[in-house]
Order: C-alpha cells, then structure tokens, then sequence
C-alpha cells in the first residue's frame, strides 16, 4: 500500500518516537517526568506530518530541505531522550561491566590510559579535532547533496538516519555511560558504578579531564560542548564511530574524490573517542560493527523499497 507523501525516512523517524513512548509507557513509575516527554513526541509528531503536508501542497525550497533531512535535525534530542528511559529495564548503570570486560579483552583501561600516557599538546589537539569533525561531517554532507547530488539525499538521510536510530534504539534500554564513569562526579550521582574505580588505581578523573580548558581550540570547543551537555552517557555502540562511518561510506559512495580526506579523519575519529576518555575501547568496536551493519542494510532496504513511498 502506498501512503502519499511518506518516504522510507518518515519510517525510521516514526518507528523510534513510538518506541520511545513505549519505553516511557512501561516505566512511567520511574521514568523522571514522563507526560512532558510524551507532549513534547505528540508535539514533534505533528510536526512530522505538517511538514510532510506543506512539502506536498507547497513548492517551498526550505520546506522541502526540512522535510528530506528532519530525522538528522531530530538526533540531538532523541539522544537526550535515552537518558530518560534507559534505566526502566536496568535500575542503574552498568558500566562495571563493561570496565572489567574491557579490562578482560584488552588487560587494561585504554580509555584511561592512551589519553594520559601520550599527552601532548600536538595529539590532544588533533585527536579532539578529528571527535570535533564529526559535527560538520552530519551537517554539510547532507546540504551539501542537496544543492549539488540531490538524487542521492534521500538515500544519504535514509542509511544515515537508521544508523543514528538503531544507535539510539540501544542506548534507551542499556544504560552505559562511558569512559567519563571514572570520574568522580558521576561516581557520587550513581553510586552503582563506584565498583569500576578498583580498575583505576591511579584515581584518574575521566570527567574532569573532558571539561577542562586546556591545550589549543579543537580541545577547549570539546571541553565547552561536555560542560554545556546535560547528559550522563549513551555509550554502547559509539554513535560517534558508527555515524562517522556511515557517512564515510556514503562519501565514498557519491564523492569518492574526497575520500583520501575523509578516511584518515574517520579512522582518527574512532581513536580519539578513546583518547579523549569518552567511550570505552568496546565501544568502538561496537560502532564499526553497527555501522556496517546498519548501513548495507539500510541501503539494501532502500534501494528495493524505495517505490512502496510515494
């Protein structure tokens, strides 16, 4: 059956906000104000379908750009939604494990240890450049393919979006904050993951060392953006590495003269979440393997799917 004017996208974007007020529904006895949160997803819901109405009714350029690349414009708050629901199946985080995981796999703490062993001035700003890139690389890409490659937007925001979505489809149910769980502050906030500072014997404060202003810009702007981000984590898979991936293989798809520039920055990305002491080096791991999942699905998806949309 054909919906008129509904494209793959509205699917992703659709199909998580029902999720999440699933999860809000399930633990709506511990999930911090649950009714703005629904409003706030009814709102952005009708939003949805108003835009897709005046993109059908009207010729309108910035109507139309909305209405292709809205499910990117509605990450930065569909991570921060995570935060609320990701304790109803779990009562509290469970970065523990994941630290003597990483302890087991690796023999140590990486996301510890590179950072603070190889701290120099040079490395710490092109590690914080590379975790920085990731911000222009979700917000040109797609301007930039709709002005220039427009055909190919609509699979670029579809493989991109799904990525993102499954990245945030886990976040919501497995609460993991990150390699910043070494850090006092969130020690204190959540008591259940005081058992994880035993791997850290030096007493490194992981928290501390992603909000100071040190060193040159590239790693003062990532300081600004932790101290200004209210969240606690959404660690596993790095959403980081898996997008930054995603996008790295979409370029290499539609631009492939800039993928000599791209391949080294993505490659540095996904050391420098490490590095910088964000995620856990498992993390990583996880992000590359749902980045190349998630994309050749979702491309395999779209190309036998796209006709079903009008």
């Amino acid at each position: 059956m054909k919906l008129k004017g509904f494209k793959e996208i509205d699917v992703v974007a659709l199909g998580y906000i029902v999720w999440i007020i699933f999860m809000i529904l399930w633990g709506i006895k511990t999930v911090e104000d649950p009714y703005h949160h629904l409003l706030n997803l009814g709102l952005i819901t009708f939003g949805v379908f108003t835009v897709i109405l005046l993109d059908n009714k009207f010729k309108n350029p910035v109507i139309n750009l909305i209405r292709n690349i809205y499910p990117l414009m509605l990450t930065a708050y569909f991570f921060e939604i995570t935060m609320v629901t990701n304790r109803v199946f779990f009562k509290g985080y469970i970065d523990p494990s994941f630290q003597a995981l990483e302890q087991w796999v690796f023999g140590s703490q990486p996301s510890i240890s590179w950072g603070v062993n190889f701290d120099y001035f040079w490395l710490q700003e092109l590690m914080h450049f590379a975790y920085f890139a990731y911000y222009p690389l979700v917000v040109i890409t797609p301007i930039y393919l709709y002005f220039k490659q427009r055909e190919n937007l609509g699979e670029f925001v579809f493989t991109t979006s799904t990525v993102f979505y499954l990245c945030f489809f886990i976040f919501s149910w497995l609460p993991v904050i990150g390699a910043r769980a070494f850090g006092q502050e969130f020690i204190s906030r959540f008591p259940e993951i005081a058992s994880g500072a035993a791997l850290n014997p030096l007493s490194i404060n992981t928290a501390e060392l992603t909000t100071l202003y040190r060193y040159g810009p590239f790693t003062r702007i990532m300081a600004y953006i932790y101290i200004q981000s209210p969240h606690a984590g959404g660690a596993f898979p790095s959403s980081h590495v898996a997008v930054a991936i995603s996008i790295a293989l979409a370029i290499n798809r539609y631009l492939p003269k800039m993928r000599r520039i791209v391949a080294p920055i993505v490659v540095l990305l996904c050391l420098s979440t490490v590095y910088c002491h964000y995620h856990y080096l498992i993390d990583v791991i996880g992000g590359i393997i749902l980045a190349y999942f998630g994309y050749f699905l979702a491309l395999r998806f779209y190309s036998k799917k796209r006709t079903d949309f009008a």
